[in-house]
């Protein structure tokens, strides 16, 4: 956590939810815990990190003056969190007004870092190592007033045990756990009170027995200790296909140690807009509690690029209002089947009905070939961008390993600039400029790419480099058949190279939605769609609230076997937005 790990890219997927003919409800609800969470904030201070090229946002000194516009958010906020850099880099002054602000607010203090101390042998320069300058740290805090109340350590379980790069110690998690409680104690001396927790990435990369690491490293702890942990946070890959079930088996490891489980909710290091990554972390925090409810701790943070603003609450693209939204009511979608037609209701958590609300419905094939589909993204080039390379990856440079299958027909790449040309890549002249590495099968039938691969076998395409203009607003375009059973296997891929690669957006391979219509709700907050025929196949039926300034999103399927719903003519979309 704390800077990306280029190494550790992933791509999204959406679950799989069958049942025939039964109401399915997974949206909002009364969270699983009887009480509310403790919320965490975490922006990225302003400091240069030279080794990603970037800074955290120019407003985060404003947040620290008793007028600042963040009084709703402020009031939620239960524990501010900083970074080594702000700790170590900040003037004396900035830190006193800092703590005396957070103080007033009744906030508490954590700091994150990492715990461990490198050696000639292995360490340096990796990740959650640096633990050697914590008691250091501590001694600025309370010359400066500070109380600190809370450490997170910076992902010591992985990097010390499970991570291969360069100067890995590859220990085993009692050694870890023994290297880092060298200096736990040191700060313990300066703070005797500090409640101690873990941050750990989920799911681990490339490590299948990552959960079984985490489990021994939590029990390594209290044995070193002799004391337990009081929390365990995931920093979640959002686009690796098997998340959900990942963050909930770590949810229940916790609560079989009595550890407070939280989930930093946070946008994607390619958001390339406030806009974007706000709306990503949203998008997070509604996928996973829409299913599973709230975490004991929710932990707001960013540690890419964005978001720069911060303030004032009231802005929607500010990391202050994103805060507030969490705190909408909740919604309740239920929806079943009558021969042709939907039927649902929609009401909040309280059982109050949401009249004049759109439902979209959707459907998308749960086996066959699948339907053509657009899959878009509208952003803006990054800085110090030259070129971009269009391409997909299947099973590779992503935490995923699925059965792939689908008929690619050509990319294409839009700059809104004068002068900025429509380019297309596609199979005209079969792979002809193409870098194509596969271990699955890759051909071309007619004007298009078959890619075929097992679970584990990988597939990388990238065309030649497309000039680029930092800046422009672009539209890219990936126009293919993809089969159901691709879904979790890989993306399709923009990527954005300077100097280096600066980034990439990823879009999803996963079959193609049909769009059935929408309905609206009545004053009962009750709705139906008749669906038209005649489409072959079994469908997952979607139902879709989008949500508003008051109430939360909300989603329900089911899925239609033994049925024929429509296909109208065309090719359909599947827009992935900033």
């Amino acid at each position: 956590m704390g800077l990306p790990n280029t190494t550790i890219a992933c791509i999204r997927t959406l679950a799989r939810r069958s049942l025939l003919c039964f109401v399915v409800l997974i949206a909002g609800g009364t969270p699983l815990l009887a009480t509310d969470p403790v919320v965490w904030f975490s922006p990225l201070d302003p400091f240069e990190r030279p080794e990603v090229g970037y800074a955290g946002s120019p407003e985060y000194m404003s947040l620290f003056t008793p007028d600042a516009s963040w009084k709703q958010a402020a009031s939620r906020i239960k524990v501010f969190k900083i970074y080594p850099q702000w700790i170590m880099q900040a003037s004396n002054s900035d830190l006193q007004r800092m703590f005396s602000e957070l103080n007033r607010r009744n906030i508490a203090l954590a700091l994150e870092y990492g715990v461990l101390s490198e050696s000639d042998a292995c360490g340096h320069g990796v990740e959650g190592f640096g633990g050697g300058t914590l008691l250091a740290a501590a001694h600025r805090i309370s010359r400066n007033g500070g109380s600190l109340k809370y450490l997170a350590m910076d992902e010591p379980i992985f990097f010390s045990t499970l991570y291969g790069g360069n100067n890995a110690c590859r220990w085993n998690v009692q050694q870890m756990a023994a290297n880092a409680a060298v200096n736990i104690r040191a700060l313990k001396s300066e703070f005797p009170d500090v409640i101690l927790g873990d941050i750990e990435p989920v799911p681990a990369p490339d490590s299948p027995d990552w959960l079984g690491h985490y489990r021994e490293g939590i029990e390594a702890f209290r044995a070193i200790l002799g004391y337990p942990l009081a929390f365990f946070h995931a920093d979640v890959f959002w686009s690796a296909n098997s998340w959900r079930t990942d963050v909930e088996a770590l949810r229940q490891v916790a609560a079989q140690h009595g550890l407070a489980f939280g989930v930093i909710y946070n946008g994607n290091a390619e958001d390339q807009t406030d806009a974007a990554w706000i709306h990503a972390a949203e998008d997070h925090m509604v996928q996973y509690e829409l299913q599973r409810g709230a975490p004991n701790h929710v932990i707001f943070q960013s540690w890419h690029s964005h978001p720069k603003k911060l303030l004032p609450e009231s802005d929607p693209a500010s990391f202050t209002n994103l805060i507030n939204r969490y705190f909408r009511a909740r919604s309740k979608l239920i929806m079943t089947a009558n021969g042709q037609t939907v039927i649902g209701s929609l009401t909040t958590s309280a059982a109050t009905p949401l009249s004049g609300a759109s439902i979209r419905i959707t459907a998308q094939p749960l086996n066959g070939a699948g339907l053509e589909a657009d899959y878009q993204y509208s952003g803006v080039v990054p800085p110090g961008t030259a070129a971009v390379v269009l391409g997909l990856r299947v099973n590779m440079e992503c935490a995923c390993s699925g059965m792939s299958d689908f008929l690619l027909s050509k990319f294409r790449y839009t700059e809104h600039r004068s002068g900025g040309a429509v380019v297309e890549r596609d199979f005209s002249k079969g792979l002809q400029g193409w870098g194509l590495s596969s271990a699955g099968v890759a051909k071309i039938e007619g004007k298009a790419l078959h890619v075929s691969a097992a679970a584990g076998q990988s597939v990388v395409l990238n065309s030649p480099s497309i000039p680029a203009m930092q800046g422009s607003s672009f539209d890219f375009t990936v126009i293919a058949r993809v089969a159901p059973v691709s879904s979790g296997s890989g993306y399709f891929t923009i990527v954005f190279l300077g100097d280096r690669e600066l980034g990439r957006i990823r879009l999803p391979i996963e079959a193609g939605r049909i769009p059935l219509g929408n309905a609206t709700t009545n004053a009962q907050g009750t709705w139906s769609l008749t669906i038209p025929s005649v489409y072959a196949g079994e469908l997952l039926v979607v139902g879709t609230y989008a949500g508003d300034t008051k109430v939360w999103p909300a989603e329900s399927s089911l899925s239609w076997n033994g049925r024929r719903v429509s296909a109208p003519a065309g090719t359909y979309q599947i827009q992935h937005l900033p």
